[in-house]
Parts: structure tokens; sequence; C-alpha cells
């Protein structure tokens, strides 16, 4: 099944203000995600962030998690502007994350809930140190 970038992309856009507001389960997600992430490690040099949307993820994360470059990545560029409140120095790659040319490798790759729409194994071999 190929997924429509362009559909999701014009769907993410059109809601993305209400967002946050409503986005009740990936805020737990996300808590819960960071939380498990702070198990293992809290320092990292550099972070990639695919599908940062309206900054859910991004939000929970610079509460625990240090950090040396913070790279964010979405569909639209909309997202830019959730993630540079939160984190003015961000590098922010608009585009399908698989075909976006990051300048650095990273320590640690996460998403939120945006696995589901790439290849994880291109993902891997795309970003990995």
């Amino acid at each position: 099944m190929s997924i429509n970038q362009k559909l999701v992309k014009l769907r993410f856009e059109k809601n993305m203000d209400k967002y946050s507001e409503n986005a009740l389960v990936q805020k737990e997600i996300a808590s819960k995600l960071v939380n498990a992430l702070c198990n293992i490690q809290t320092n990292f040099e550099d972070i990639m962030e695919l599908g940062a949307g309206s900054a859910v993820l991004t939000e929970e994360l610079v509460s625990k998690i240090k950090f040396k470059n913070y790279c964010a990545n979405d569909l639209t560029s909309k997202s830019e502007n959730y993630v540079k409140k939160i984190i003015q120095d961000c590098r922010f790659y608009e585009g399908n994350a698989l075909k976006i040319k990051p300048d650095r490798k990273f320590d640690l790759i996460i998403s939120n809930a945006m696995f589901q729409w790439i290849n994880l194994e291109q993902a891997s071999d795309k970003f990995k140190t």
C-alpha cells in the first residue's frame, strides 16, 4: 500500500492549529516514550525528531533530555514554527523524512507517531551513526 504524502501533508496542515489541544493520546505516548528513554540515557549530542508536527514530543523532550544539537523534520513547514517556539536554534528539515539530507548523523532518532508512515529499515540506514 502506497501512502499519498501530499494528502497526509494537506490533512495535517489543515488541522495543525487545533492538534495539540486534541492530541491527548499523543501527549500520553510522548510522556511515556520520554520517560522510558530517560531510563536508558538523558544526554545526547545530536537528536533528530521525525514528524515533529505541533511539537508535542519536542516539548516533552526538552523538559527531560539534554542535547547539543536538535534537528526536526515534518512534511509541512508549519511545523517549524511550533518547534522553534521551544528550541530557537533547531535545524528544521521540511519534507518526507526519507528524502531529506541532514548534514550529520544522530545518536538519537525519535518520533512520537510517525514511524508507521515510513519504511523503518530505510530510516535506520539513512540516519544511524
